[in-house]
């Protein structure tokens, strides 16, 4: 007992310590919940950021497509001719096409101008999920010169 008269302060530092411990820190519990939410929050972001990246791929290769069914169907009649009838292959870049040229019409003689209906679909790649494109366009054939 005498050394507790003597020595009040460190009974004081001792109950002050033993109070304080349980306010040190997280436990177990709120460290595991705190990953988890941030577990899930960085799924969400990172699922997000994963379909930008697919979908701005996807308009890269519809961008692509176009650019290609637009320059097939200007080289018709220019390039090659234009014959009725349905033909198909593939680009370089293994991008596969299919053109659909319909029957020639012809204009009154007097106007000398005749033309068909074409269709024009490309598929950007060779899975049934590739994005396609089509293009229908009514195409001339050149004017008769006098």
């Amino acid at each position: 007992m005498m050394s507790d008269i003597r020595r009040p302060h460190i009974h004081r530092t001792r109950r002050r310590a033993a109070a304080d411990r349980g306010d040190a820190g997280f436990t177990l519990v709120e460290t595991v919940m705190a990953f988890a939410i941030l577990a899930l929050m960085l799924t969400a972001l990172l699922g997000g950021l994963s379909q930008m990246t697919t979908g701005g791929r996807r308009a890269a290769l519809m961008r692509e497509a176009l650019v290609l069914a637009q320059a097939r169907i200007d080289g018709l009649g220019v390039i090659e001719p234009l014959a009725p009838g349905d033909s198909s292959g593939r680009f370089d870049n293994g991008a596969a096409w299919r053109l659909h040229v319909g029957e020639l019409r012809k204009s009154p003689p007097a106007a000398g101008v005749a033309g068909a209906w074409v269709e024009i679909t490309v598929s950007a790649g060779a899975d049934a999920t590739a994005p396609t494109v089509s293009l229908t366009s009514f195409k001339l054939i050149g004017a008769s010169r006098p």
